[in-house]
C-alpha cells in the first residue's frame, strides 16, 4: 500500500492537535493560547507550583481534579489546573479574587461564556465541589458569569449616565 507523503503528514497533524494536551494539564499564560484554547475547559486554579519543593502537594490536588476529568472525559470536558497567583486577575474579572476558597474553578464553555463555581454554593472538599458542579455544567442549570454594576437605591431621579 503506497500513500502519498501529504496524505500521512495531514493525519498525523491531525492526531497531534487532537491528542497534544493531556487529561489535566497546567496551564500557563504562555501555553493558554496553543494547548487549551479548546472548549468547553473547566480551570482549577490554585497555588499550583510543581517546583521540586512543592510538587508533591500540587499533584496531590491534580490527582483530585484528574478523578473528576475521567469521568467527564467522554462528555469533551478539557480540564487544566492553574496557579492562581499567576491569573490573578483572570480571578478578579470573574469576581473570585476575594472567594475564601482554597481552590476556584471556572468553566469556559462552549458558548464562549464563563461558568464561575460560586463559593457561596460549593463550600467542602474539592472533590465534591467539583463533581456537584460539574453536574450542575453538565445539566445546563449553571449560570454564566454576567459583569454588571449594582443596582441603584434609588432610581426615581433623573436618568444619569
Amino acid at each position: 500500500m503506497t500513500t502519498s507523503p501529504g496524505f500521512a503528514s495531514y493525519f498525523l497533524i491531525a492526531f497531534y492537535r487532537e491528542h497534544c494536551t493531556p487529561l489535566v494539564g497546567k496551564m500557563t499564560k504562555a501555553n493558554a493560547a496553543i494547548r487549551y484554547g479548546k472548549k468547553p475547559l473547566v480551570v482549577v486554579y490554585y497555588n499550583a507550583d510543581f517546583s521540586l519543593q512543592y510538587r508533591e502537594g500540587s499533584e496531590f490536588w491534580r490527582q483530585k481534579v484528574l478523578a473528576i476529568a475521567n469521568k467527564y472525559a467522554k462528555d469533551k470536558y478539557n480540564f487544566a489546573v492553574a496557579d492562581e497567583e499567576e491569573f490573578a486577575a483572570e480571578l478578579q474579572q470573574l469576581g473570585l479574587a476575594d472567594s475564601g476558597l482554597e481552590h476556584n474553578v471556572v468553566v469556559f464553555g462552549a458558548d464562549n461564556k464563563k461558568y464561575p463555581m460560586s463559593a457561596d454554593e460549593f463550600d467542602g472538599e474539592l472533590d465534591e465541589n467539583l463533581d456537584a458542579f460539574m453536574k450542575k455544567i453538565s445539566s445546563g442549570r449553571a449560570k454564566p458569569y454576567v459583569k454588571s454594576a449594582p443596582l441603584p437605591k434609588d432610581d426615581k431621579g433623573p436618568v444619569k449616565t
